[in-house]
């Protein structure tokens, strides 16, 4: 079982914060896998330069499923945003914002060919992506 943090609201800016580094692939991860956010509504990420992703490939199934607003800013190395095992929890998620994160190749990690599983968020209804 994780460490649970229990706050409706997170804003990170410029900080190391949970910062965990595979040492295997040199993938720096924002949120390590024991943190547990279970009443988390509004995320807002600002200025992690050392980050490549924001979650590990398997978060704690209590963890972000209240989630209803994203806003990640100038994260210049994230290169995948949402892992697929997160998507299940992200069902509350309403608006997403993701502005200037330069490398960032995928919002959503790419699902495997033959994978019957289809991505949806049944309650956004607000997406804005700019990369300038």
């Amino acid at each position: 079982m994780g460490s649970f943090v229990s706050s409706s609201s997170l804003n990170v800016e410029g900080s190391g914060g949970f910062l965990d580094e595979n040492h295997s692939n040199s993938i720096k991860v924002f949120f390590l896998e024991m943190v547990v956010f279970p009443s988390l509504e509004k995320l807002r990420v600002d200025n992690l330069e050392l980050v490549n992703a924001l979650w590990p490939a398997d978060t704690v199934a209590e963890s972000f499923s209240h989630l209803s607003i994203l806003e990640v800013r100038n994260c210049n190395n994230l290169v995948k945003l949402i892992p697929s095992s997160l998507l299940p929890r992200l069902q509350n998620l309403e608006e997403l914002y993701v502005t200037q994160c330069q490398l960032l190749e995928n919002i959503i990690e790419q699902l495997e060919e033959n994978s019957v599983e289809k991505v949806m968020f049944p309650k956004v209804d607000t997406v804005r992506l700019i990369k300038a």
